[in-house]
């Protein structure tokens, strides 16, 4: 009966689907980033690398962040009590992922790229226990 119910919300509550999916998801556009990262393609890992970040906020939230701002994004987190050092930290990240997707040659190499996927991941699992 539980799992009956819980199947039934997924069909019918879209935000608590997309709540329940949102780490799933995640983890899915950080493997599409890695891969694009292992073909040297850095623009590409670093916008999924964004994108996990923006789509999770967004599906954890149920809000549609695609075309925010990082300031916009970052006064929806305010809105929820999200710590000002976690969204400093997202603040951070965001600048430095448009910088390197539109600046030629920014960020690409390896070791900086595993070093911003991590700090992506640990901000993800900050997210996940303030959301």
């Amino acid at each position: 009966i539980l799992l009956r119910r819980h199947r039934g919300r997924l069909m019918s509550d879209r935000g608590y689907a997309r709540y329940r999916g949102a780490d799933r998801k995640a983890s899915a556009v950080l493997k599409k980033a890695d891969k694009a990262a292992r073909g040297n393609d850095y623009a590409d890992a670093y916008a999924s690398l964004n994108s996990a970040l923006t789509h999770y906020i967004g599906d954890r939230l149920n809000a549609e962040v695609l075309g925010m701002t990082a300031e916009e994004i970052d006064s929806l987190l305010d809105d929820r009590a999200v710590p000002e050092q976690v969204r400093r930290e997202l603040r951070e990240l965001m600048e430095h992922f448009s910088l390197v997707r539109f600046a030629l040659g920014a960020g690409a190499d390896s070791g900086a790229y595993r070093e911003y996927r991590g700090r992506v991941r640990k901000l993800l699992d900050r997210l996940g226990r303030k959301l």
